[in-house]
């Protein structure tokens, strides 16, 4: 099994930030994607103050604050963020058209490894992967908001999703210190 030691999460806002930091924190080399610089701009000072927070109650050294602050790349360009990555995590907004054609482009621009997240409650699974080769590599991850503070994550698998990808999920999980927990798909579409 595959461990996941670089992820991409696509969307800075409060799920996005809030996964980015938590794997930051984890060691993780993260590449942060958004459109919008100014998000990035907010996201990038949210994990530098949980770095600091780290520090101050004793969890974090301050030799670790300039690793954890290199692993972590800031992009407007989407390729960029995916590129090697082990883990992608979609925390955009909720459109359908919009999430299926973001995963039908991940399909083919990630690693046949990568696995494939989708934050979103909103649609089943298999409605989000029509298209995309190897359903099975495509997981949901619902994080309990906000992320940094609940450390909790539901890693919800379609009927397609193989047991490794659920696997390897769960051990992100560990590894960012979430308690997790599996599920059924059974979003609407």
């Amino acid at each position: 099994m595959r461990d996941i030691e670089t992820m991409a999460v696509l969307g800075a806002g409060d799920t996005g930030n809030g996964v980015a930091r938590a794997a930051a924190l984890a060691g993780l080399h993260v590449r942060l994607y958004d459109p919008s610089p100014d998000a990035l701009r907010r996201a990038i000072e949210h994990i530098r103050h949980g770095v600091q927070g780290a520090i101050a109650r004793g969890r974090l050294s301050e030799r670790d604050r300039q690793d954890i602050l290199d692993g972590v790349l800031a992009t407007t360009d989407l390729e960029e963020a995916v590129t090697d990555a082990d883990l992608v995590v979609d925390a955009g907004p909720d459109l359908l058209d919009l999430k299926r054609e973001l995963f039908a482009r991940l399909g083919r621009s990630c690693r046949a490894t990568a696995i494939l997240a989708a934050t979103t409650s909103a649609f089943r699974l298999e409605a989000i992967a029509r298209g995309v080769p190897q359903p099975g590599r495509i997981v949901g991850l619902r994080f309990a908001e906000p992320v940094e503070d609940a450390n909790r994550v539901e890693i919800v698998a379609s009927a397609e999703t193989s047991a490794e990808t659920v696997e390897r999920a769960r051990a992100f999980a560990t590894r960012t210190g979430m308690a997790s927990s599996v599920a059924s798909d059974h979003a609407r579409e």
